[in-house]
């Protein structure tokens, strides 16, 4: 089905001239991105009210900072611009090798995945937003649909263990987004978009600066009728800010937004009915509904020797899960105070320090209700009841001392700790009913009310020497810390029913190694950003039915796992076009135990991407490329006797025109071949992936 859609993106294809205000969103700009949307400018800022001419940055694997020492791209505004994403985790898996892991085969939804893990990946990537971490206490997903990306400036991804620097969550790799920062210019973006499966958005973005003061709103539309039945997904969001420019080193900022959002779960099918009918399903399995509501402050310094920022937000996120199971829906209810902040400061010409605190106050309710009935009376009462809260701190401190002009060391040091406790009660099937009142007992074996403290220490250290003025090389050791969601230890919120999982204090923070090496090549024509990895797990969390002191539990310590991969890419750039490519291959066993020598489940051997890429005129750029993923295990499927899910291939071209200096078009073909695959599977049900998709789009900056 060939569908037509309207995409009108303000600043479509530039990166903001300007790179000091972007770059004081986070002072972790100063790991990387700054050098990389410096360049993006240079080579493709355009002047206000106009769209830049179609230039090519060496595709995915970005622009890479030789000074630091680890694995990033950076993907700016005018790559998420012409990529047609609607949503983070569709624009990661179409630039880099990153994985989605999904269960309602709509790409815009889902836990993105790399460096070998695969269940509950999300837990494992730390995600900062405009320098606000975005990760939930609990197991819940990042909530991507509150984030459209016709509102974001650029998207960074830091691969590998970076426990010490960016705290809890960050085994896997660090996410970093930042929004559009139009303090120094006027602005008005409007965003339209029709596509297959009845897809469409609508979108606004504005921004007015006047003098010291200024001001940005937005609101979008997204909606998709989904690849499958049953799939139906939509999100409205709504935003604006205020900020005051003290000076040329000190501004404030004050942002808020509102989202409501829907997303349908089908039914998972057989591998067969995935084959032959992958778009039929009979229910929807799970439904949530989402309002959430977000106000920070922002305050940013950029001095002449040093800069930080420090952050407050608030957070509230309402959610019901409405289960195929059960009639009533299960409210899941959010609150999150969270503050954060970080400064780097230059001491002497060969040393820099940082120092960062975040700290974070989460209270989630929890609750169920139950139709009953006593004689002729009908009535619902509430079955379950639980307030879990979470208070957790992190300090850090590291420094980057330069040995040489080219050989520099950066070192860190963190201390975590977070204390959950849990209240739940649930109430049993038997009632007395005496007009008009009744009363519900308390299920005394399945209610529980208890708490825990888990802390660690985090620590890195890094070598990175400059071989000359286009090449590097670093090493790199992690030592790693996550202590487990609320999810893991108390409940297993919207999945299982909550008497099925005691308060498990006896559950460990998971601990780890990461030992790495990387090479970076940033020449006219060839780039290469490329490393080798060993990451070594202690008492990994994974979802395994058990009996431990604390009580029956489906999360649990595991011994030993063992991690050797790489992450690959490389680009040859020429005047008419190029050649790209870009993968990412691990060895995830484990090492120790009863599952000693098995492969860790939802962990492909292979995933990767190559294509080429042709100018024939400096406004047409088009572009084709095969993504590939090997065979894996579905997920828990720790014993490895589970069918084995198969391997899968796609192509995916697209065309960009520049029209004149206001207007750009933009096709797209994705999974040509239509390739019929699922992106997990579990005890021998898949869960299809979308197939061909057409898409089309007119952009206007004004």
């Amino acid at each position: 089905m060939f569908v037509v859609c309207v995409l009108l993106s303000g600043n479509a294809m530039s990166d903001s001239p300007d790179t000091s205000a972007a770059a004081s969103k986070s002072v972790s700009e100063a790991d990387g991105a700054n050098s990389d949307n410096e360049s993006d400018a240079n080579n493709f800022g355009g002047s206000e009210g106009t769209l830049d001419e179609i230039e090519v940055l060496g595709s995915r694997i970005g622009k890479s900072d030789l000074s630091l020492p680890a694995n990033s791209s950076f993907i700016g505004s005018r790559e998420i611009s012409e990529s047609g994403a609607n949503s983070v985790p569709e624009l990661l898996t179409q630039k880099t090798s990153v994985r989605l892991v999904g269960y309602t085969g709509n790409p815009s939804d889902g836990n993105l995945a790399m460096r070998g893990f695969g269940d509950n990946s999300q837990l494992r990537v730390a995600v900062l937003v405009d320098g606000i971490r975005y990760n939930r206490a609990d197991m819940n997903s990042i909530p991507w649909l509150q984030l459209p990306v016709a509102n974001l400036e650029s998207v960074e991804l830091i691969r590998g263990g970076n426990s010490a620097r960016y705290g809890n969550n960050a085994l896997a790799g660090v996410i970093k987004v930042s929004t559009r920062d139009m303090s120094r210019e006027d602005a008005l973006n409007i965003t339209g978009m029709y596509g297959s499966y009845d897809t469409y958005s609508a979108g606004m973005f504005g921004s007015l600066a006047r003098g010291d003061y200024f001001a940005s709103a937005f609101a979008s539309r997204f909606y998709t009728g989904g690849y499958r039945d049953y799939s139906e997904s939509w999100a409205n969001n709504f935003g604006g800010s205020l900020g005051y420019r003290f000076n040329e080193s000190n501004t404030f900022t004050l942002a808020g937004n509102f989202s409501d959002t829907y997303t349908e779960c089908p039914n998972g099918v057989s591998y067969s009915d995935m084959q032959n009918a992958p778009q039929n399903a009979y229910a929807a399995t799970t439904i949530y509904e989402c309002k959430a509501y977000n106000i920070s402050g922002v305050f940013d310094r950029v001095g002449a020797r040093g800069e930080g920022y420090a952050t407050l937000s608030f957070n509230s996120y309402d959610r019901d899960i409405y289960s195929s199971s059960n009639g009533k829906p299960k409210q899941n209810n959010q609150i999150t105070l969270s503050f954060s902040s970080e400064y780097e400061i230059e001491v002497a010409s060969d040393w820099r320090v940082y120092a960062g605190l975040e700290a974070q106050y989460t209270d989630i309710f929890d609750w169920k209700y139950k139709d009953a009935s006593v004689g002729t009376a009908q009535f619902s009462y509430r079955q379950e009841d639980s307030d879990i809260s979470r208070v957790s701190i992190g300090a850090h401190a590291g420094a980057i001392y330069e040995i040489t002009e080219d050989l520099s060391l950066d070192f860190c040091g963190r201390f975590d700790a977070a204390r959950t406790s849990a209240q739940h009660i649930r109430r049993e099937d038997r009632i007395i009913f005496t007009p008009p009142y009744y009363e519900v007992y308390v299920d005394e074996a399945d209610s529980y009310d208890d708490s825990v403290w888990l802390k660690g220490l985090a620590g890195s250290i890094a070598l990175n020497w400059r071989i000359d003025s286009k090449s590097s090389v670093y090493a790199k050791f992690d030592q790693l810390f996550r202590y487990p969601s609320t999810d893991e230890i108390a409940l297993y919120q919207g999945y299982l029913p909550a008497q099925s999982i005691k308060f498990n204090k006896d559950l460990k923070p998971e601990m780890g190694q990461n030992f790495e090496m990387g090479f970076k090549h940033e020449g006219e024509h060839l780039r290469v950003n490329t490393s080798i990895y060993a990451l070594l797990m202690e008492d990994e969390i994974m979802y395994f039915v058990s009996t431990t002191p604390g009580g029956d539990t489906v999360n649990d310590n595991l011994p030993n796992t063992l991690r050797l991969g790489a992450d690959i890419g490389a680009s040859y750039n020429l005047d008419w076009g190029g050649i790209f490519c870009g993968a990412s291959v691990v060895d995830a066993q484990f090492v120790a135990g009863p599952f000693n020598g098995n492969a860790i489940p939802l962990v492909p051997l292979f995933n990767g991407f190559a294509g080429i890429y042709l100018k024939p005129h400096e406004r047409v750029l088009f572009t084709a490329q095969a993504n590939y993923t090997s065979t894996q295990y579905e997920a828990s499927d720790l014993a490895n006797d589970d069918r084995i899910m198969p391997d899968y291939l796609t192509l995916d071209l697209r065309l960009n025109i520049k029209c004149c200096d206001y207007a750009a078009i933009f096709l797209a073909v994705e999974n040509v071949l239509d390739e019929r695959y699922a992106l997990v599977a579990v005890s021998g049900t898949f869960y299809p992936a979308m197939g061909r998709m057409f898409k089309a789009g007119l952009n206007f900056k004004f």
